[in-house]
């Protein structure tokens, strides 16, 4: 039971610290967001289905809270949860698709904010 608690938690913890921590400590327009990292790494670690529903949960619960326009980061994080998810395909087992989905998941971020503004 706890297994499929704790992404969850996980999940809500990241966006209180992306949403109300992180910025008040840290004053730069670079400012990483660890939700995002983490639907990555979900992604990697339960497949396509596992990464798509932690990555549209994530989304909405980040869209609710953040005021931003609702299904942006849901589209967004739902992607890199499916996108991570593929690499988690036996041929794909190597340490260089961990830094490749997690810099293409944030890549994606930013074209996706990019495009809408």
């Amino acid at each position: 039971m706890i297994r499929r608690i704790m992404p969850g938690v996980w999940i809500v913890l990241m966006i209180l610290m992306d949403i109300a921590i992180l910025p008040q400590f840290v004053h730069s327009p670079l400012l990483p967001s660890l939700t995002l990292l983490s639907v990555a790494a979900l992604g990697l670690l339960k497949g396509r289905s596992g990464g798509v529903l932690h990555g549209v949960m994530a989304g909405l619960i980040m869209d609710i809270a953040a005021g931003s326009p609702v299904g942006m980061n849901i589209i967004i994080m739902g992607l890199t949860g499916y996108g991570c998810g593929m690499m988690n395909a036996r041929r794909f087992r190597r340490w260089m698709m961990i830094a490749i989905g997690g810099a293409g998941s944030v890549l994606l971020h930013q074209l996706a904010w990019i495009l809408y503004v």
